[in-house]
């Protein structure tokens, strides 16, 4: 198993007309962030302004997430429906989807290709977390955590995690259970977990 911790100072930041977008990983590292030229890319993104329109992303799948205010979606070619999100909630859609976003917020994104599978979960203090062998995890702390991680039931790693650095697992051999110590209460959430897996990966 290797474990690398990315401080948050080596996030790529980029600013556009509505607000920035950190990058948090993207693979392969040395990609562009262009339709086709990258598998996947996790980021977070304040947006400033009442309405925006995402760009489109042509064969990619997308999750969003709010992590600070709500977040409301329309896909306007599809439905005139508004998606109403409220802080923590997950939204799956088609990149090549016509998507407006109404509302300041600060968003975590998921952006993949249909030959890989994803999924976003939030942890509390108290849960925990199952990695499995074969797949990619990458860890982002919304506060300041402790995690250790078991194996078979033996503490093999201990690592601290700042607030929004972010931790990335990946050649795990075998399944390993993550215990979080944090002294925020235990209902509040502490990290956000992304896993991403080939596409003929028998189960997420």
């Amino acid at each position: 198993m290797n474990i690398q911790i990315i401080d948050k100072k080596e996030y790529v930041v980029s600013v556009w007309s509505g607000g920035k977008t950190t990058q948090i990983c993207l693979a392969p590292p040395h990609a562009k962030f262009e339709v086709g030229e990258f598998d996947y890319r996790v980021s977070s993104a304040t947006i400033n302004l009442e309405k925006t329109v995402f760009t489109s992303l042509p064969n990619y799948n997308r999750i969003i997430m709010p992590i600070q205010q709500t977040l409301t979606l329309q896909h306007p070619d599809i439905s005139q429906k508004k998606i109403v999100l409220q802080s923590f909630e997950i939204y799956f859609f088609n990149g090549d989807m016509k998507t407006v976003s109404y509302g300041k917020c600060v968003d975590f994104n998921v952006i993949y290709k249909p030959t890989y599978k994803s999924e976003v979960g939030v942890y509390n203090a108290k849960d925990v977390s199952v990695l499995k062998k074969g797949i990619v995890y990458i860890l982002f702390a919304i506060q300041d955590i402790q995690l250790t991680f078991y194996k078979n039931g033996k503490d093999m790693v201990n690592l601290t995690l700042p607030k929004h650095h972010s931790l990335h697992v990946t050649n795990i051999l075998d399944d390993y259970e993550v215990h979080t110590l944090s002294h925020i209460q235990d209902h509040v959430p502490v990290y956000i977990q992304v896993s991403i897996c080939d596409n003929d990966y028998e189960k997420l």
